[in-house]
């Protein structure tokens, strides 16, 4: 019943001017309730078709990253003038900044201090963008680290004759990996995970805090240089619709 009567209240104030008044929704998701909106969303959009608002409202909830910058670039190029159209940009910008993509990123940025020089995000956007990706794998491989030997001297009755040195192969070091996507839900990031891993790949994510709004990062598998990534980029594109990028990755020596 309660709930019933929050509902009651939103719709009561739903529809101002010529367009649907979103911010109860906003106010929702920003506690926790995106599936309660969704819910919600499919009504009003039967109910209002046309409207902007609703637009913007169902690329907020949609949690997978690539998915949702296309509704948010959709929105933006349609209704420049709309009142989110700054929020759609930014969006857009927090994306490919959390994808590392940064020269993308600054170019959004660019437009929205152009278009919109009076949007409250710009402060939240306007941050120093690195030349390049720098970070930690969320899970790095562990070693066991094997405890030092303990020299015995030999028995004085017997002559030990040295053995011949191996040359030890050079250790494999891989700076490379392919960032396969960016979604706000853990799951479908860990669902995206096992998928490339069952194709015999490195696959991992970790989290990216970026205006507010955690997305969390899938890469995929250990290269030595950037050439060796295109194959997996080609792979990921064929099977999985997903735009791979090359970043540099410390994977440490293995």
């Amino acid at each position: 019943m309660k709930l019933k009567a929050v509902f009651l209240l939103v719709f009561a104030t739903l529809v101002f001017g010529q367009d649907v008044n979103i911010v109860p929704y906003l106010k929702l998701i920003e506690k926790g309730d995106i599936d309660l909106v969704k819910k919600e969303l499919n009504s009003l959009m039967g109910k209002y078709p046309d409207s902007q608002n609703l637009k913007f409202l169902e690329a907020v909830v949609t949690e997978d990253g690539d998915i949702a910058v296309d509704k948010y670039q959709q929105f933006y190029k349609n209704h420049p003038d709309n009142a989110y159209a700054d929020a759609a940009l930014y969006r857009i910008f927090s994306y490919y900044f959390a994808l590392g993509v940064y020269q993308k990123a600054d170019s959004y940025l660019a437009e929205l201090k152009a278009k919109y020089p009076d949007s409250p995000y710009i402060k939240a956007a306007n941050r120093k963008i690195p030349d390049k990706v720098e970070f930690v794998a969320a899970y790095p491989d562990n070693k066991i680290k094997e405890k030092p030997a303990v020299k015995t001297p030999p028995p004085p009755a017997k002559v030990t004759t040295p053995k011949p040195e191996v040359n030890k192969a050079p250790a494999v070091v891989y700076k490379y990996t392919v960032q396969a996507g960016a979604f706000s839900n853990k799951a479908n990031a860990k669902e995206l995970v096992s998928k490339i891993a069952i194709d015999g790949y490195f696959a991992d994510y970790y989290e990216k805090v970026v205006g507010g709004t955690t997305f969390n990062i899938v890469i995929a598998g250990k290269f030595v240089s950037k050439e060796e990534a295109v194959n997996l980029i080609d792979h990921l594109e064929t099977k999985y619709k997903l735009n791979g990028n090359v970043k540099e990755y410390n994977f440490g020596e293995h």
